[in-house]
């Protein structure tokens, strides 16, 4: 009986003793790695802004548009985001659908955008980076989604989604953020901080 027991205190010294010992590296091979960690560093000065406000409207102008699914009732949605933020601020946000969004792209400020997924040339950007998760499915056709996305393309421009899996969830978002608009806005300004609801 003793000998199973002896045997199973060696074995650990006898792994330990095979097991491989690993060279330290040469001071040259250090000081290599050392430059190449040197030149991968981020500086301070290489950080961009954090975007976290996002005008709609400021100093009287429009400092978005609103981008919206090119069918009748995501236009009917954007209509009534168009209406609200024009009682709160007085100014009245250009209306542009996603096909002619996509063609002014680079000149263009932040941008409201009603649609999803399947509907939505950049709600549909977004959601395959991770941004957003509306589509047909998710949050359901009762389910909406408000929310805010910030420099997602390092360009400066935020993104404000307000959309729902169908039709009639869409107009509730439209609704629902018609309200906050009616809130938030001031003449001549209106700025939305993160939102995600």
């Amino acid at each position: 009986p003793w000998q199973p027991l002896a045997l199973a205190a060696l074995v650990p010294m006898l792994t330990w003793r095979c097991l491989p010992v690993e060279a330290q590296p040469s001071p040259e091979v250090l000081a290599a790695e050392k430059a190449t960690l040197a030149q991968l560093e981020i500086k301070p000065s290489q950080l961009m802004p954090l975007a976290i406000s996002t005008p709609l409207v400021e100093g009287n102008q429009a400092k978005a548009v609103l981008c919206y699914a090119d069918s009748p009732a995501w236009r009917e949605a954007a209509l009534t985001i168009q209406v609200a933020i024009a009682r709160a601020t007085g100014v009245e946000l250009p209306l542009l659908t996603d096909k002619e969004y996509e063609a002014k792209r680079p000149a263009q400020p932040h941008a409201v955008l009603i649609g999803h997924l399947d509907n939505h040339r950049v709600v549909s950007q977004l959601y395959r980076n991770f941004f957003v998760c509306l589509d047909t499915g998710t949050p359901g056709t009762d389910g909406y989604e408000i929310r805010t996305v910030h420099n997602p393309f390092g360009d400066g421009r935020n993104f404000l989604l307000v959309g729902g899996s169908s039709p009639a969830s869409t107009k509730a978002a439209a609704e629902d953020f018609a309200g906050q608009v009616a809130k938030a806005g001031k003449p001549g300004t209106l700025t939305f901080g993160r939102l995600l609801e």
